[in-house]
């Protein structure tokens, strides 16, 4: 059971970077490269 919960973690963990990428863009063409440094480094505290 342990080893599937951990599993499951990572999974969700790899959904949630994909979506926030997809926000990254989105947001970048509207507020500029201020935001992006921001979300480079949300991206480094999850991945860590």
């Amino acid at each position: 059971v342990e080893i599937e919960v951990e599993f499951l973690e990572v999974e969700f963990l790899e959904v949630e970077v994909e979506i926030e990428i997809e926000v990254q863009v989105e947001i970048l063409f509207v507020v500029g490269v201020e935001f992006h440094v921001l979300i480079v480094v949300v991206v480094v505290v999850v991945d860590f």
